[in-house]
């Protein structure tokens, strides 16, 4: 009896079970498509090559700047702290695919440096980047903080994206403890000097003197901070891992998690 050969036509889609990768197929002469193993493609290669060029991975980096002073006087007076009344907050993204800085700002009137805060900006952040641009993987890279980068709400905001559909993977980095200097600090360091000899007395200031140093800075207020609590409840905390080993909190000791749908997430703890 002679083996029938199909002819794949194209790749359709991709998925991660526990038996490897799997390519979705759609073949010549056939109108119903099938899922099938890596190991069984070996033929498509140039199939998959394509397919690989069309996914966007959107590679950022996040950053919280040293919180600026409003109003900022020039000279300096020596009663500079008493008539200090705001800090202004900067959370920045540096997209490394396109090399440009976005920020979110914000004053302590509409918001703190809180988790909701932070995740409040990634999920503007997905809005804006990441459903609009129909982004198949998430890298997503930060410090070792654990207040802005490696809380229990972050963790799971991100599994939420990828569960509910917003990016199929998402991969969060922390491989350095403490603060690192990235690239948000050399756009950090460029508002700085940008702000050189210049007086700021409102938030708009600021968000000017970003601006004309090639950062796109964008005002939040309050009612754009959502309150992310809820996440606590749809995840509850693990206390032990997969093979029901018992392990204490995670929060600013992991540095790397892999996040993707159809399969457990993968944590690597310093």
């Amino acid at each position: 009896m002679e083996d029938i050969e199909y002819e794949v036509e194209a790749i359709l889609d991709k998925r991660y079970t526990i038996d490897g990768t799997e390519y979705l197929l759609k073949w010549k002469d056939s109108n119903v498509p099938t899922w099938q193993s890596k190991l069984n493609m070996g033929g498509c290669v140039e199939l998959k090559r394509t397919y690989n060029k069309t996914k966007k991975v959107l590679v950022v980096v996040r950053d919280l700047q040293k919180q600026l002073p409003l109003p900022k006087f020039n000279p300096q007076p020596t009663d500079y702290y008493r008539k200090r009344k705001l800090y202004i907050t900067n959370f920045g993204f540096y997209i490394c695919n396109t090399q440009k800085m976005h920020s979110y700002v914000w004053n302590e009137y509409d918001g703190r440096k809180t988790a909701d805060e932070i995740v409040s900006c990634m999920w503007k952040f997905a809005e804006e980047h990441i459903l609009l641009q129909n982004v198949d993987k998430w890298i997503a890279w930060g410090d070792n903080c654990v207040a802005q980068h490696t809380c229990w709400k972050i963790l799971f905001y991100c599994s939420w994206i990828v569960e509910t559909g917003v990016v199929p993977k998402c991969i969060l980095k922390a491989l350095l403890v403490g603060h690192t200097f990235t690239m948000c600090d050399a756009f950090f360091g460029g508002i700085e000097n940008g702000s050189y000899k210049k007086e700021c007395f409102k938030q708009q200031d600021w968000i000017d003197i970003m601006r004309n140093s090639s950062v796109d800075a964008k005002e939040v207020h309050q009612q754009s901070f959502l309150n992310w609590d809820w996440l606590d409840e749809w995840y509850r905390k693990p206390t032990k891992d997969v093979d029901g080993e018992e392990f204490h909190d995670i929060r600013g000791y992991y540095k790397y998690v892999f996040f993707r749908q159809d399969k457990v997430c993968k944590l690597q703890l310093k």
